[in-house]
């Protein structure tokens, strides 16, 4: 039986011998020549979002409309995998998105239907590597036919093989503190002023519909909280003891407002349990993610685990309260999230101040100072 190990470091010896030979070092250019190229009439700017999951692509939309406001004329347009574009779909600050087909090799019709839309004189690439960094993106980054190549450095198979692919390169994204600021730095290094630290999201009309549909199904008129207590299967060990959560349903129900439980793919018994425990018929917004974020958009409050449905919600303006039982809140949490550390504690003793939080989230905001 062969060694996968041994397989694996063979594989990337010739990944590193075929990149050196095929691919010469890219020229390098100084930060005032990538802002002058974004500051050109009509240009236009790629992200690839290749390898980030939801929430990660998520916490980088802050670059897009910080770039949007420095450079008004600025076309962006991004590329996402097809698990992840919806999140950006609609997004305001694109003005197109394209789907690298999931499958990749294995469905040449979608990858040819790919590439006839990617392949184009970009301005500028910008590689995001969030999700880790991607040999797929950094390929596609070279093969895009772009001007020019800006990313964060990063090493794949131990290699800094971003002096290959980059044109421009920032200080690699740090492994700690807040993950939004750490995706902004690559502005920062190239002297771009860095204003709004919030998510961005958006929704069709399509969505607003279905969402608003759902929301007069409810009935009542007190504001709506929503409450996630599940999450995807790879975040297992995030998920918050689902009494907490019950202990929240009942408070806010107690206290007149609607109610609804969030119920993403396979997640029907977290939902169940939540309503077992709370004693309470929750209505369920079983929306897809165009909806869902229609529907975020029109709720006062969000009470869920860290993930990326706290992304989503936070980056359609709801307030966000967020159980973070095994990952850090100064990394994760970003503008708009209220997050409650229970690393190291017992559901009990957070009760009081979860469903205190939650009560005073959901009251009415008050006006903006004029």
């Amino acid at each position: 039986m062969s060694d996968p190990g041994k397989a694996e470091k063979l594989g990337r010896r010739l990944v590193d011998g075929l990149l050196s030979a095929v691919l010469p070092e890219k020229e390098k250019v100084p930060a005032e020549t990538v802002r002058d190229v974004l500051a050109k009439p009509g240009a236009c700017a790629l992200f690839l979002f290749e390898r980030s999951r939801m929430g990660d692509v998520l916490l980088q939309t802050p670059v897009l409309a910080n770039l949007k406001a420095s450079f008004p004329g600025l076309r962006l347009c991004a590329v996402a995998r097809g698990y992840n574009a919806p999140a950006l779909a609609e997004h305001p600050d694109l003005e197109r998105l394209l789907v690298f087909p999931d499958a990749g090799l294995g469905k040449p019709g979608q990858l040819l239907k790919f590439w006839r839309e990617f392949r184009r004189p970009w301005d500028v690439v910008f590689v995001m590597s969030a999700g880790g960094a991607s040999l797929t993106s950094a390929l596609l980054a070279r093969l895009s036919g772009a001007r020019l190549i800006a990313g964060p450095g990063t090493e794949i198979f131990g290699k800094p093989y971003s002096r290959i692919f980059y044109s421009w390169e920032s200080q690699p994204i740090p492994a700690r503190g807040s993950r939004v600021d750490a995706n902004l730095r690559i502005l920062g290094a190239l002297g771009v002023r860095i204003g709004s630290r919030r998510l961005r999201a958006g929704f069709s009309s399509s969505g607003e519909a279905k969402a608003w549909d759902f929301a007069q199904s409810l009935g009542g008129s007190g504001p709506i909280a929503a409450i996630h207590p599940g999450g995807a299967a790879h975040l297992s060990g995030r998920i918050a003891a689902p009494e907490l959560f019950a202990s929240v349903a009942k408070s806010l129900n107690k206290a007149g407002v609607r109610v609804v439980a969030v119920k993403g793919p396979n997640e029907a018994e977290s939902v169940s349990r939540l309503k077992a425990l709370a004693g309470l018929e929750l209505p369920v917004a079983a929306l897809d993610l165009d909806g869902l974020k229609a529907f975020f958009s029109m709720a006062r409050l969000l009470v869920s685990n860290d993930g990326g449905t706290m992304h989503l919600a936070a980056a359609m303006g709801a307030s966000v309260l967020a159980l973070f039982s095994a990952t850090d809140p100064e990394v994760w949490a970003s503008e708009g999230v209220v997050p409650v550390d229970l690393r190291g504690r017992d559901w009990r003793a957070a009760e009081i101040e979860v469903t205190g939080l939650a009560l005073k989230l959901i009251e009415p905001r008050a006006p903006a100072a004029s």
